[in-house]
């Protein structure tokens, strides 16, 4: 059978939210992966072959400690999700995975104090999103300024 490379371990919420189920004991893969709601050979073919600490018995069984396991899939988790922070006119582009440039970009309010950010990626030209504080005077702002009124235009009660 042909080697592939080690996939990534993919870990989910349901996965992390189980993680305090485990105690301080040695399990078997079995076990654990009843105690995680995932399937048995993913323990063998995807955890143990990317790092999950365990123990090899004398007759070739594997034992997994529940703490160390823990730790070591919060930190494959952690590890996962890497933040990129993004500088004033930018946003992400999906299908690049990698910050663009806004150019010519429409806006539109969303609610009284974010508005959406929308632009074409210049490298691939996918539609790029940015949700953000808004920059668009509110309606509000432009009636205490007292236009639109008739305050001080000579309209009003004589």
């Amino acid at each position: 059978m042909p080697t592939r490379p080690n996939s990534k371990p993919l870990i989910q919420r349901s996965q992390l939210m189980r993680l305090p189920r485990l105690l301080d004991m040695m399990y078997r893969p079995a076990e654990l992966a009843e105690e995680l709601g995932i399937h048995v050979d993913t323990i063998y073919r995807t955890y143990i072959r990317n790092g999950l600490p365990h123990e090899r018995q004398d007759g070739g069984e594997i034992y997994i400690h529940g703490l160390a396991c823990a730790a070591w899939v919060r930190s494959q988790f952690k590890a996962k999700r890497k933040r990129i922070p993004l500088a004033d006119g930018q946003a992400w582009c999906l299908r690049c995975r990698i910050p663009a440039p806004i150019e010519a970009a429409t806006r539109r309010p969303l609610g009284k104090k974010r508005e959406l950010v929308q632009a074409v990626c210049p490298r691939c030209g996918a539609t790029i999103n940015r949700i953000q504080r808004s920059m668009l005077p509110s309606p509000s702002d432009a009636l205490s300024d007292g236009e639109g009124l008739g305050v001080g235009s000579g309209v009003g009660l004589s």
